[in-house]
């Protein structure tokens, strides 16, 4: 109907006015206006970048030195579970895209360094699932890889990059 896609409409452009603030390092008014989007007609692709705005919080929590060890851990929480919760709303929306899958997959993988528990391995199994959708794909190996990398195995890493070049020879990205 003309309402459905006037909603649309609309909601692209406030994700892209998100984009340009999110560009300008204003994460919350991208979020503010991300979060109105979803609002006005939900997509996976705004899901996703929420998932990524929270990451790029995460990010500046983590260099911020003068916050408290409570304070740090409670928006760290904050922002990890509003990372993950919007990556599940965008399987929910679509599961087939494997974008979706390789977006959780990179919230977890971001996790590693910190230790977080579990991270590796919801990390893989996203990937392992993007790669079900599109087996074909080599730069979902290439992101395999370097999950590998972020978990200390290079020797694993360089399997799965020769396993890319295998399927595409003139993968530049796995070179």
């Amino acid at each position: 109907t003309l309402f459905t896609g006037g909603e649309k409409f609309v909601s692209l452009a406030l994700y892209s006015r998100a984009q340009v603030l999110a560009s300008n390092n204003n994460v919350a008014g991208a979020a503010n206006l991300t979060a109105k989007a979803i609002a006005l007609s939900p997509a996976d692709l705004y899901f996703r970048a929420n998932t990524s705005l929270a990451l790029t919080q995460i990010n500046t929590l983590l260099k911020n030195t003068s916050l408290s060890q409570d304070i740090l851990k409670s928006e760290f929480q904050n922002s990890f579970t509003s990372g993950e919760t919007s990556a599940r709303q965008a399987l929910a929306y679509d599961s087939t895209n494997p974008e979706n899958w390789i977006n959780l997959a990179l919230l977890y993988q971001n996790m590693i360094p910190l230790q977080i528990e579990g991270a590796y391995t919801n990390a893989k199994a996203a990937l392992e699932q993007a790669g079900k959708i599109s087996p074909n794909n080599p730069d979902i190996d290439l992101l395999k890889a370097k999950l590998e990398v972020a978990n200390k195995n290079n020797p694993g890493a360089m399997t799965i990059v020769k396993a890319a070049l295998e399927k595409k020879p003139n993968f530049i990205d796995g070179i």
